[in-house]
């Protein structure tokens, strides 16, 4: 399947935190834009499970790329201010043509 309807623009980012050699984080924002692409986000469903007498809900997506060998679960994808963070990383396609990214919507 050829990646088509890709409409939404959406942003793959690395964790670029450092630690010095007390081991406390240095440097700004730890994480950092590494490439803006077109996505089709899809949600696949939603779960609620009670924390610390807390419901916390967590809604997991579908995200389709381009095809891309760069993307890893150690990255994070950001959609306007929603960040969504990548839990698996799936090539579809006999010729590369998606990839596709599951993700879970950190609240």
């Amino acid at each position: 399947m050829v990646a088509t309807g890709l409409r939404h623009l959406v942003h793959l980012q690395e964790d670029t935190a450092t630690a010095d050699e007390f081991g406390q984080m240095t440097g700004g924002t730890p994480w950092t834009t590494y490439a803006s692409v077109k996505a089709d986000i899809q949600p696949m469903r939603g779960e609620e499970t009670m924390v610390a007498a807390q419901v916390q809900s967590d809604v997991k997506y579908r995200i389709r790329i381009h095809y891309r060998d760069d993307v890893t679960a150690e990255h994070r994808l950001l959609w306007g201010t929603r960040v969504f963070s990548i839990t698996a990383v799936l090539h579809t396609g006999e010729l590369g043509a998606d990839t596709e990214l599951l993700c879970v919507e950190q609240t």
